[in-house]
């Protein structure tokens, strides 16, 4: 927590892999990749390697922590607010010409290593076949109904649920988030700004199917 108070960091699940090794290995890659960008500045020990509390931690206590942290890092990052804070000191880094030059050589550096660019290439591949390519598609497309406080709301797509999310409920949730609700779980919120959101539950309404706007109210 002393390092996440301190930089301007947001943490995220960015893939997830069936081994530890595999999840190491693509840490490995992703440090070296964000420190040639100049990012990474929490990451002290090499390759990303450190204590072991998270490894004993109970998966129950991880599940917790993980979810907490998600909705923190969900809103704190989609906020204006840090977006403007996060431009300006990126901006304010790049004014360097020293900085420039060194973060170019870094990153030549980096790609050099042909078995770095391999495992991208593999990483990349991997990540956008055309059958997740078309499951992505396709999921963006659906119909999706919002109950909240014994309300319903339909939306076209996935896309335009989210839009209304940040407009008009300042929520931003993470695909970790999202992942749960559409599963069938009720939100649960962690912060007290969010209580208004407990309960709340998402699906996606199935082809063939009345919609929300052809069914009666409820005990009708």
């Amino acid at each position: 927590m002393n390092i996440y108070n301190k930089y301007e960091c947001c943490n995220r699940i960015v893939k997830e892999f069936d081994t530890e090794s595999e999840a190491f290995e693509y840490e490995i890659y992703l440090i070296e990749k964000r420190k040639s960008e100049g990012q990474a500045e929490a990451n002290f020990h090499e390759e990303g390697l450190g204590g072991d509390v998270w490894k004993y931690a109970p998966q129950e206590k991880k599940d917790e922590f993980i979810e907490k942290m998600q909705i923190i890092n969900g809103e704190r990052c989609g906020s204006d607010e840090f977006k403007q804070r996060a431009s300006e000191n990126m901006k304010k880094r790049y004014e360097s010409l020293d900085e420039r030059l060194k973060q170019s050589e870094t990153l030549k550096k980096s790609w050099s290593n042909l078995e770095l660019r391999e495992r991208h290439s593999e990483i990349i591949k991997q990540s956008q076949t055309q059958e997740v390519i078309e499951k992505r598609a396709k999921a963006l497309q659906k119909r999706v109904m919002v109950e909240l406080n014994g309300e319903r709301k339909v939306f076209e797509s996935r896309k335009s649920m989210l839009e209304y999310f940040s407009k008009s409920l300042n929520f931003t949730p993470s695909n970790h988030t999202l992942a749960k609700l559409f599963k069938g779980e009720e939100y649960k919120a962690f912060r007290k700004d969010k209580k208004h959101l407990d309960g709340m539950k998402i699906s996606y309404i199935k082809e063939g199917v009345e919609t929300i706007e052809n069914l009666p109210e409820d005990g009708e």
